[in-house]
């Protein structure tokens, strides 16, 4: 429609002010669509945490060609992080895949899941060029993935040289059951 819209805005100079002004409508009702699909619970997670990352893995795997292997904690299966941290994680997992797909010339990635009392750790590594020596420009998918984490609560980190791979570091708190014998009083309303 965008498209469109420029071709017709150059064959008729008498309409350009509402061309333009629709084509601002198209652009404002795109990034409500990309806002609203980017909130959406992945329907991977119907099937639980473990499975999601397991078939994102496989398939990144068979789509790539780049060999993949994933060392998972049990315990991050044991008990789900929540709705909240599970959507976050699958989603930076998919777009750090993404993103090596496209850009690392990676042979090898390696993936990492750990869970401690207070938070979720994954960890991206891939083999691939690096980053370049200046500081990276957080294009598109690494500042997605800064902006997902940060809305879970968590902390990103990056860690890349020239010719020796990336490495995306990421940790999201978890909501901790209060201890047996406590008491929750209700939030005030």
């Amino acid at each position: 429609m965008k498209m469109d819209l420029a071709i017709l805005s150059r064959g008729q100079p008498r309409l350009q002010a509402q061309l333009h002004q629709l084509e601002a409508h198209i652009a404002a009702s795109l990034r409500s669509l990309r806002a609203i699909i980017h909130d959406l619970r992945p329907e991977a997670l119907d099937h639980g945490l473990r499975n999601a990352i397991e078939s994102q893995v496989t398939q990144f795997s068979r789509l790539s060609g780049i060999a993949c292997r994933l060392h998972a904690d049990q315990r991050v299966y044991n008990a789900a992080p929540g709705a909240k941290v599970d959507a976050a994680l699958f989603r930076v997992l998919q777009e750090s895949l993404s993103n090596i797909a496209r850009h690392a010339n990676a042979t090898q990635v390696e993936i990492a899941l750990c869970r401690q009392p207070s938070s979720l750790t994954l960890t991206v590594t891939d083999n691939g060029i690096g980053l370049p020596a200046r500081p990276p420009r957080r294009g598109n998918g690494l500042a997605g993935i800064a902006d997902r984490v940060a809305r879970a609560g968590g902390q990103f980190h990056v860690a890349s040289r020239p010719g020796q791979g990336t490495a995306l570091s990421m940790s999201f708190p978890l909501e901790l059951a209060p201890h047996q014998g406590e008491h929750v009083l209700p939030e005030a309303k």
